[in-house]
């Protein structure tokens, strides 16, 4: 035993040495945590949910429904970095409604719901170049099956703030503005929790740590604390490298005669490329309901989106009298009739002279897409990175003392261009296995607190017994009699008391109404028992179906890949006997700036029909302006160079791909200026100019930031990080 005991030390000492050692921002209990952090403030949790999205709302909503169900009290906690719940979440804005069919089965009749249009429309087009396009048979799974009425085109701002408000008459403790910032681990390397970036309870304020009995990862796509644990535990063992792509999302108020609530218009195409490792992607826009807003006493739009517009209008160069971009001085109409358009770009691209903004930019000109919004106001505007690699990519989904569900894991379904049913529907498989767990635990800790009871009974009988005897010996002796007839009393005392022993266990075994009730387990969750269950669930088999349509574009191209996928969805019923997988990261395709042709994109800067004009910054100064982002000048920058080689985004990606930050990046936050190189920083140099002491440096405008990740992807150096901030990032409400 003391061998055992001395390897077991020797093992833990060993995993603090190699922590210590390693250079990453996951760090042990031993290192950095509760032993070494006294000034952060503690809570305790049966259940923690990092995120308050689609994944992580459905999870706390279905243990709080489990847990009255049993008749249990479970303390659930969301955390969310966003300052409300909604404000940093995006998506495409199509629902399947499954997932929330068994979440909420009478959620049509709840009158708070935003979920109330159907699609009543699908088209899909190919744009052929900036004027042409052409209709295509909307097939497979890209069909949205108007008849059966179980799409709704929604904005996930609005179901994600209506499931919190949910939560909470559920008793669920929903913490918007806490944001993980790190992953917490005891000495057995099992996840205990999550705490809170140092800063976002104040400044200068220290972090909260929040302890649970499991943690479970619902952070979204690319997800900070989700992908530390993914390398820490090695979950991609057995999957293919995740693929992602960016969406550009922009949500606009069009004239009520050219809305059509329902309508799905789908496009590929142009003005993406066509050939094998070109830029895949597509767009997509959706016609919103139409929402009622109400107005304030003098008569103006209350609506925070609408009023953000206005003074956007006023700051913005006014553009031509033919431009959609024209908007009013006045607050914009009630009701207003929302239009939502968006640009997805697969993030394996090869040129490293593609602008992710511009070719949003470029295909929102589009005829085709120009009519939805024509004589438009735009509300609001965003970007995200989505998970593409789809079932080749799902890592194992349980680790210790948690788990990853919603898009953290990658439960996109690229065929459908879907992913909040899926989302939705692992959070509601991980709650399940947490009630499971909880209530096999519990009934652990019954059965043992019975037998102790048993043991304590038999115990007590047994030195009652004893002392019966020895007051019987010590008064045979005082009075002098036989010893035979003692043993005989003895002997009578001891089956009396056995009896009496007997009696005492089988009523300590049985407790009685008013004995108080057994404190519950506290011992860690093992969600061994959600993974299977997704395994079995009707998610994994659409992702499965649709394994092969994503991928293919990357080989093939875009015109056989349509054919593929025809071929695949429609022929072989996604059965097909062949599996494409995702090969190598996505930074790794891009080939250097000389042997890529440069794009040009100066029409652009043009003002005409669909568009303002001017140059990108001041295109992309009013997006952001609509976007809400903003960060607080005082926190240290959340997006940091890593590494011992400072030089490589000068060096490598300027040097050799002619710094791609300052183009994939939608919110124009990386850009390089020359520095003086001379020591004492006067180099006499006028903007503009070059010379001897000047030379590149990259500047980070991190207060810019939409939190969307595509640094992280696309940085060919790998170099460049996006860590959580304390506070700040984007105020969506309509997305």
């Amino acid at each position: 035993q003391q061998v055992v005991e001395r390897l077991t030390m020797f093992n833990r000492l060993r995993l603090f040495r190699n922590t210590v050692n390693t250079e990453t921002t996951v760090r042990t209990l031993s290192s950095d945590s509760s032993c070494f952090r006294t000034d952060r403030e503690k809570l305790k949790y049966d259940v923690l949910i990092v995120g308050a999205g689609p994944a992580g709302l459905s999870a706390a909503i279905k243990l709080k429904q489990r847990a009255t169900e049993n008749n249990r009290e479970i303390s659930i906690c969301v955390i969310e970095k966003g300052e409300e719940v909604g404000s940093h979440i995006l998506s495409g804005g199509v629902l399947d409604s499954r997932s929330l069919d068994e979440l909420f089965p009478d959620w049509k009749t709840d009158s708070t719901c935003p979920v109330t249009q159907p699609v009543t429309r699908d088209r899909f087009e190919m744009l052929l170049n900036d004027r042409l396009s052409v209709r295509l048979p909307v097939l497979g799974p890209l069909s949205n099956r108007p008849r059966k009425k179980q799409n709704y085109v929604v904005s996930l701002s609005e179901v994600t703030r209506w499931l919190a408000n949910k939560a909470e008459s559920l008793g669920v403790d929903v913490l918007p503005g806490f944001p993980g910032a790190e992953v917490l681990f005891d000495w057995d390397n099992r996840v205990i929790g999550v705490a809170t970036a140092d800063g976002s309870n104040g400044p200068n304020s220290p972090g909260t740590e929040i302890h649970a009995r499991a943690t479970l990862l619902a952070e979204g796509c690319r997800g900070y604390l989700s992908e530390q644990v993914i390398r820490r535990f090695n979950l991609r063992k057995n999957a293919d490298p995740q693929s992602y792509a960016l969406g550009i999302k922009e949500v606009w108020d069009v004239p009520a005669e050219q809305h059509q609530p329902g309508l799905v218009v789908h496009s590929v195409g142009w003005p993406l490329g066509m050939g094998p490792g070109g830029g895949a992607g597509g767009g997509f826009l959706y016609h919103l309901p139409v929402e009622s807003v109400k107005k304030d006493e003098g008569g103006g739009d209350s609506n925070e989106n609408s009023k953000r517009n206005s003074n956007d209008d006023e700051s913005t160069a006014t553009p031509t009298s033919s431009t959609s971009e024209s908007v009013s001085s006045t607050s914009s109409p009630s009701p207003r009739h929302r239009v939502a358009l968006g640009l997805v770009i697969s993030l394996d691209y090869t040129n490293p002279h593609l602008d992710t903004f511009e070719e949003f930019e470029r295909w929102r000109t589009h005829p085709s897409i120009q009519k939805h919004i024509s004589g438009g106001t735009r509300l609001q505007y965003g970007a995200r990175t989505l998970n593409e690699g789809g079932f080749q990519s799902i890592p194992e989904l349980n680790f210790p003392g948690g788990a990853l569900i919603g898009c953290a894991a990658g439960f996109l379904d690229a065929a459908r261009m879907k992913g909040m049913h899926g989302a939705m529907l692992s959070g509601m498989m991980a709650a399940e296995a947490c009630m499971r767990q909880i209530k096999d635990l519990d009934t652990k800790v019954d059965k043992e607190h019975k037998e102790k009871l048993k043991r304590e009974s038999e115990e007590e009988a047994i030195r009652t017994a004893l002392a019966d005897m020895a007051l019987a010996e010590k008064k045979a002796e005082e009075e002098g009699k036989d010893a035979v007839v003692g043993e005989d009393k003895i002997g009578d005392a001891n089956n009396n008391d056995q009896d009496k022993a007997a009696n005492d266990v089988s009523a300590a075994t049985i407790p009685s109404p008013s004995t108080p009730p057994v404190s519950p387990s506290t011992e860690r969750l093992d969600l061994v028992s959600y993974s299977r269950a997704m395994t079995n669930a009707w998610v994994w088999d659409d992702l499965h179906r649709a394994r092969n349509v994503r991928p293919v574009f990357k080989y093939l191209g875009l015109v056989p890949g349509l054919i593929h996928a025809a071929i695949d969805q429609v022929l072989f019923r996604g059965k097909a006997p062949w599996t494409f997988t995702n090969r190598g990261q996505d930074h790794e395709n891009l080939v250097p700036a000389a042997d890529a042709p440069v794009i040009d994109y100066s029409s652009n800067a043009v003002a005409g029909p669909g568009k303002e004009g001017g140059s990108k910054a001041a295109r992309l100064s009013n997006r952001l302006f609509v976007s809400g982002t903003n960060h607080p000048h005082s926190q240290a920058s959340h997006l940091i160079v890593t590494g011992k080689d400072q030089g490589a985004p000068v060096r490598v990606n300027l040097g050799h791909y002619a710094g791609p930050e300052t183009r994939y990046c939608p919110a124009g936050v990386y850009e390089f200026a020359e520095e003086d190189g001379s020591k004492d920083g006067s180099s006499g140099l006028k903007k503009g100019e070059k010379g001897e002491g000047a030379r590149p440096k990259l500047v980070i405008h991190s207060q810019n930031c939409l939190h969307c990740k595509a640094c992280e992807i696309k940085d060919p150096s790998q170099v460049l990080k996006w860590t959580t901030p304390s506070r700040g990032g984007p105020k969506y409400t309509d997305m």
